[in-house]
């Protein structure tokens, strides 16, 4: 155990993706399972006590993001971002959104994961954060 334990110290950075892929597996494997008795559940109450707290919260985004719409502001960075983005030819409704939410925390969870990895050395943190910026770049200038 104490092998174990010291395995997991020395190499934190293959722990923790070990981590988070095993976490997206158990997701991935339970959501069906999951799916299939809560239809059996929902099936057995005749539609009594469903839970629609997804479909509120979606809607609420999609009313919040119309509303930012319509105020038609001439400067701001959700307008410069989605003008970017139908010029690289991504015209969906939300595309500018997605593009936002999946940039930023995507640079912030690497940024922290090898900041933890590699605590005494930042400029790898540095690298990766330089790195993510220019990867989204690229793919939006790419198409």
């Amino acid at each position: 155990m104490a092998e174990f334990i010291s395995f997991l110290r020395q190499y934190i950075f293959f722990t923790a993706a070990a981590s988070i892929l095993n976490l997206l597996l158990i997701w991935a494997l339970a959501t069906p399972i999951k799916a299939r008795f809560k239809a059996n559940i929902i099936d057995a109450k005749g539609g009594r006590g469903q839970s629609n707290t997804y479909k509120t919260y979606l809607d609420l985004v999609k009313r919040s993001i119309r509303e930012y719409d319509k105020k038609d502001k001439k400067l701001g960075y959700y307008n410069s971002v989605k003008k970017k983005l139908k010029m690289s030819g991504y015209r969906g409704e939300y595309a500018a959104a997605i593009y936002i939410v999946a940039r930023y925390p995507a640079m912030l969870i690497l940024s922290i994961l090898t900041l933890l990895s590699t605590y005494p050395n930042i400029k790898y943190t540095v690298f990766v954060v330089l790195y993510t910026q220019l990867l989204f770049e690229i793919i939006i200038r790419r198409k």
